[in-house]
């Protein structure tokens, strides 16, 4: 230290200007090392943990529920044939390949639909009119019904909601009940509320726990009835700034999940998945939405 302070008072002034510069110079660059060093590590181990903090955020945000999470490892997804299936740890399958239907399909070849590998169809029976509330029954769903069921597809239905009560939720089951009573219905019955888009609708100001009433309503009336029913959701319908289903409700019914991914995003317990709607079934000529059923070990 003696040596340091003899050598700095031997330099002339200019030297210690010049000495001062350097040391100037060497502490700002590295302040910039130690600032370029931060950025590159902060834009390369971070992004996944910006990535998780955000999803998080999501998540908590994306959905107001105490529901429980679904245990499904999606890394068991399958894809073979252009279709998907669900495979437990030990690589035995545990899912079922089906599809919907209605009038959009037209007419179906149903022995070439078995053939291509479809284990269930949920067909539609019919619809309430968005605009006057009237029900109808689809036009394709007696020949579909009996065609399928002849040809070795096991067979649940939907009916495409548009009720605005409890009281309607209940006529449309019972309307169902009526046109399925005599029929080998093993698959799902199916309330499927949907929110018009293209038009003004009669259910444009519905309530969320209106909304979740009326498809608890419908689902007990088939469930009495000793028919198994489910909800059909898409993702806005269960997403909490959309204010329609409230999912603690519904979670007492199995849920039909709509959700156009490779796996899909939502969190929480749910028992169909429909994963497109632009399968190619040989049988059909028109795009056909494609679903897995998540079979557990009673089943």
């Amino acid at each position: 230290m003696i040596k340091i302070i003899n050598f700095l008072r031997r330099l002339t002034i200019k030297q210690k200007i010049v000495l001062c510069s350097i040391i100037l110079f060497l502490v700002a660059f590295i302040s910039a090392v130690i600032i370029i060093i931060n950025v590159l590590v902060s834009a390369s181990r971070p992004v996944n943990v910006i990535r998780e903090i955000e999803s998080e955020v999501e998540e908590v945000g994306e959905y107001n529920t105490n529901a429980p999470f679904h245990t499904y490892d999606f890394k068991n997804i399958v894809d073979k044939y252009g279709f998907k299936y669900y495979y437990d740890n030990s690589g035995l399958q545990k899912s079922k390949l089906g599809i919907d239907v209605s009038y959009a399909q037209k007419e179906i070849d149903w022995q070439k639909v078995k053939s291509a590998g479809i284990d269930f169809a949920i067909i539609r029976l019919g619809y309430r009119g968005y605009e006057t509330g009237n029900l109808h029954t689809d036009e394709f769903f007696e020949v579909n019904v009996s065609n399928a069921i002849n040809a070795g597809i096991e067979v649940g239905v939907y009916f495409f909601s548009q009720a605005v009560s409890v009281s309607e939720a209940r006529e449309e089951a019972e309307y169902v009940l009526t046109r399925i009573k005599d029929k080998n219905i093993t698959y799902p019955v199916v309330f499927d509320w949907e929110a018009i888009t293209e038009a003004p609708a009669r259910t444009d100001s519905i309530t969320s726990d209106v909304l979740s009433e009326c498809a608890l309503e419908f689902c007990s009336v088939i469930e009495s009835a000793g028919f198994k029913p489910m909800i059909y959701a898409s993702l806005n319908l269960l997403r909490s700034r959309y204010d329609k289903y409230n999912i603690d409700m519904i979670s007492k019914y199995d849920l039909w999940l709509a959700e156009y991914k490779d796996h899909p995003d939502y969190p929480y317990d749910f028992k169909m998945w429909q994963y497109t709607n632009e399968g190619k079934i040989d049988g059909i000529d028109f795009a056909t939405d494609l679903n897995m059923y998540f079979e557990n070990d009673t089943e």
